[in-house]
């Protein structure tokens, strides 16, 4: 189970986000932009229009109220967009590092540039192993179609060799790539094998939180790099 990010979807939304996904364009950007737009437009007309009409005009009030706002909102839009975006967290299963009911700020610009409105231009880093980060998911679960983001830590990459053994009570990452380690977590539900193994396709990563449906590990989820948003930045 991965630590599960409240989301606040509209119909609208989620299906211009569905066929937009490959940009990381979350509802509040959406709007974000539509709110840029309308004040930039009103910017120009009230200038256009500021020293021709009468300062009481219906038209220079309108404009003039949306200019003084172009700057505020442009500067929150870049901000959320390019550096960092909050978020609150209802369900955690990642203990410690972060809990229920908490918030965290993503850090966006620490794997690379992108901006509003496109997906990441130019890729500074990879996240860390083990590194905990937030990642899109698009799922379809018998015909129902959507978007969930969730924060998880990194176990694989594109190309690992991922070994884990369970018992009755939790699992264990007992290698990565030959490579002696002992990562333990909780697992749910019976398992039928005590070892799995498998490798991580190209372009993917394997990301886990402190618990696991092992049924789910017999027939492992990866998700797309190009789907992760952020490593986190700060929890409080």
């Amino acid at each position: 189970m991965f630590s599960k990010l409240i989301d606040l979807p509209s119909y609208i939304a989620l299906k211009i986000g569905l066929s937009l996904r490959h940009l990381q364009i979350d509802n509040f950007e959406l709007i974000l932009v539509i709110l840029v737009l309308i004040c930039l437009v009103s910017t120009i007309i009230y200038k256009i229009n500021k020293n021709k009409l009468d300062e009481n005009h219906p038209v220079i009030k309108v404009t003039a109220f949306f200019n003084g706002f172009t700057y505020v909102i442009l500067f929150v839009l870049i901000l959320r967009s390019v550096f960092f975006v909050p978020f609150k967290v209802s369900e955690s299963d990642l203990i410690p590092e972060i809990t229920s009911n908490s918030h965290v700020v993503v850090n966006r610009i620490s794997l690379g540039l992108r901006l509003p409105l496109t997906a990441r231009l130019i890729a500074f880093r990879q996240p860390e192993r083990f590194e905990i980060i937030q990642v899109r998911w698009l799922y379809d679960i018998d015909g129902q179609k959507g978007i969930s983001q969730f924060f998880g830590r990194v176990i694989g990459f594109a190309g690992d060799t991922i070994v884990l053994e369970a018992n009755s009570t939790k699992a264990t990452i007992t290698s990565i790539n030959g490579e002696k380690t002992k990562y333990h977590f909780t697992r749910n539900g019976p398992i039928s094998r005590k070892k799995i193994e498998f490798v991580v396709p190209e372009n993917k990563v394997f990301v886990m939180a402190n618990s696991y449906d092992v049924l789910e590990l017999q027939d492992p989820t990866f998700n797309d790099v190009k789907e992760i948003v952020g490593v986190v930045g700060f929890v409080f």
